[in-house]
């Protein structure tokens, strides 16, 4: 499930590099990355976290690797924190550009890095 949102982030890279980071494409892939992001990334958390807990609470955790739990105990929480945080700055991306778009800005909302000038 993870992958289903890559195609829209890269997507949205080949529209800028083709210079249309102010087309209704560019709105309407930045609102399904939002929306699939969401539905693949975040709204799977708790699932995994109550499944999850029904195992710890037995004694299924007892036949794995040393690896293995940790990734289940820290890899995987730290995942989720990412995926969250990653979440929250696609939907402000999202809503600045919408935001933007409606008072008739058209400001393409990307990461840049500054460059320093040589003065």
């Amino acid at each position: 499930l993870i992958g289903f949102s890559n195609c829209f982030h890269l997507s949205r890279s080949i529209l800028l590099t083709l210079g249309q980071g102010k087309s209704l494409l560019y709105q309407v892939n930045g609102i399904l990355l939002l929306l699939v992001f969401f539905t693949c990334r975040v709204a799977t958390i708790p699932h995994w976290w109550v499944v999850f807990s029904q195992h710890v609470t037995t004694d299924d955790m007892y036949g794995f690797r040393l690896l293995t739990l940790i990734s289940l105990l820290v890899l995987h929480p730290a995942i989720n924190a990412l995926n969250i945080y990653w979440f929250g700055k696609i939907s402000w991306l999202v809503y600045r550009y919408l935001s933007h778009s409606k008072a008739g800005q058209h400001t393409s909302c990307t990461f840049r890095r500054t460059e320093k000038s040589d003065t």
